[in-house]
C-alpha cells in the first residue's frame, strides 16, 4: 500500500506541468483476466476506437490510456501494479493525475463467447455517468466492440464534456396592482376594509458560464411595494372605552435591494461566486440550462404609517413606526429550455421573451446567451 500511495504522488508531480488544466481529460484503461490474443487484441482495438470516438465527439478532450502512462512514467516494472488495481484504485489514480472522467473496459472469455463491458465515471463526483456491454461469438468482437465504444459516446453525449461558456443574462420584470374590499361584522355595523396594493420588481441576473460548472457574474433586485388600508370601523373603541365612529388609515412601504453575487463556496481552497451553470443534453436533440445562484444579503425595509380619525383620537394620531430592517438574499434555482442543440453544436444561443403574467400581475422575462464550445 505505502508503493501504492508513493506511485500516486509520483504520477501527480511528473503530469503537473503536462497536462493542460484547461480540457477535460479522459483516462483510459482497458483488462482482460484471459490469456487469449484475441482478448487482448481487442482491448488495443477498442482503446483505438474509443480514442477516434471520443475525439470525433468531444474534439477538446486530453485522452491518456495506461500504454501512455507507462511511457511518461518510465517505469515498466509498475505494470503488474497497476494491472492489478480496483476500481477504485483506479479512480484515485483518474484524480491523482488530473482526469475528470474514467473509462474502463474489460473483454472478459466464457466458453466461445466474448463478453465486452465499459463504463465511465466522473472522477470528482465518483459517480458511473455512462455504462454499457454486448457479448456474442469471439469471431464478433470487432463489432461489438466498435458497438460499445458506440454506446459510451452517445451516452456521454447527454453531458457538456467539452465546456461551452459565455454571457448568460437574465431579467424579469413584473407589476402589479390590486384592490381589494371586504367587510367584517360588528356591534354596530359592518367594519368595511378596502386595500391598495401597488408591486414593482426588477431583477437582473447577468452571468458568465467560465467552465463546466462554474459561473459568475453580477445580480440587481430592486423591489418596491406599497399598501394602503382604509378601514371604517363603526365600532371603535377608544382608549377610555367609549365606542365611536373611525376611519383608519394605514400605509405601509416596502422596499427591497440587493446586489452582487455571494461568495461563499469553496472551490479548490478558494471562495468563489456561488453561481453554477449546467448543460444537460437530451436525447431528442434539445438541451436544458440548470442555473443555480445567489446573491449577497441585501436589505429590505419596511415603513408603516398609521392614522386613526377619530373624536378620542383627534390629537393622539399615532407617530409612524420606526423603519424595521431585515437582510435578503434572492436565490436562483432554474431550468431554461428545452432548446434545440446537441453536444456537437459549437455555438448554443437563445434571445427570448417570456410572458410570465398570472391573474393581475404582469411579468415578463427576457433570456439571452450565447455560449460557445471549447
Amino acid at each position: 500500500m505505502k508503493q501504492y500511495i508513493l506511485l500516486i504522488v509520483f504520477i501527480s508531480g511528473i503530469l503537473a506541468g503536462n497536462v493542460n488544466a484547461a480540457n477535460p481529460k479522459i483516462f483510459i484503461v482497458s483488462e482482460t483476466k484471459s490469456n487469449l490474443v484475441d482478448a487482448k487484441t481487442i482491448c488495443i482495438a477498442f482503446e483505438t476506437k474509443l480514442f477516434n470516438d471520443l475525439k470525433e465527439a468531444f474534439p477538446c478532450v486530453e485522452i491518456l490510456d495506461r500504454g501512455s502512462l507507462y511511457e511518461m512514467l518510465r517505469w515498466e516494472r509498475k505494470r503488474q501494479l497497476l494491472g492489478a488495481i480496483d476500481d477504485n484504485q483506479l479512480q484515485n489514480i483518474a484524480g491523482a493525475i488530473g482526469s475528470d472522467y474514467l473509462i474502463k473496459f474489460k473483454a472478459d472469455v466464457l466458453g466461445d463467447q466474448l463478453y465486452l463491458s465499459a463504463f465511465c465515471m466522473d472522477v470528482k463526483k465518483a459517480n458511473t455517468i455512462a455504462r454499457t456491454d454486448a457479448h456474442g461469438p469471439i469471431g464478433q468482437a470487432s463489432e461489438n466492440a466498435e458497438k460499445v465504444s458506440k454506446d459510451l459516446v452517445k451516452q456521454l453525449k447527454e453531458y457538456e464534456i467539452c465546456a461551452y461558456e459565455g454571457k448568460l443574462t437574465i431579467e424579469v420584470e413584473s407589476e402589479k396592482e390590486e384592490t381589494t374590499s371586504s367587510s367584517i361584522p360588528c356591534d354596530g355595523g359592518m367594519i368595511a376594509i378596502q386595500t391598495r396594493i401597488t408591486t414593482k420588481m426588477n431583477l437582473n441576473w447577468k452571468l458568465n458560464k467560465n467552465g463546466l460548472r462554474k459561473g459568475d457574474g453580477n445580480v440587481t433586485y430592486d423591489m418596491n411595494e406599497k399598501t394602503e388600508t382604509t378601514i371604517n370601523n363603526p365600532c371603535y373603541i377608544c382608549p377610555d372605552g367609549q365606542k365611536t365612529i373611525a376611519q383608519i388609515n394605514e400605509k405601509k412601504d416596502v422596499e427591497a435591494k440587493a446586489s452582487g453575487l455571494s461568495n461563499e463556496s469553496v472551490s479548490e481552497g478558494q471562495k468563489v461566486a456561488d453561481c453554477r451553470i449546467k448543460i444537460v443534453f437530451l436525447e431528442d436533440g434539445t438541451y436544458n440550462i440548470l442555473i443555480e445562484a445567489t446573491s449577497q444579503k441585501g436589505n429590505m425595509k419596511t415603513t408603516i404609517d398609521k392614522k386613526i380619525n377619530a373624536p378620542c383620537a383627534a390629537r393622539k394620531n399615532e407617530e409612524p413606526e420606526e423603519p424595521r430592517n431585515n437582510e435578503i438574499d434572492v436565490p436562483l434555482k432554474v431550468v431554461l429550455g428545452p432548446y434545440k442543440g446537441t453536444a456537437e453544436d459549437k455555438v448554443l444561443n437563445q434571445d427570448e421573451t417570456k410572458d410570465l403574467s398570472q391573474g393581475k400581475e404582469k411579468a415578463t422575462a427576457k433570456i439571452n446567451f450565447s455560449l460557445t464550445r471549447q
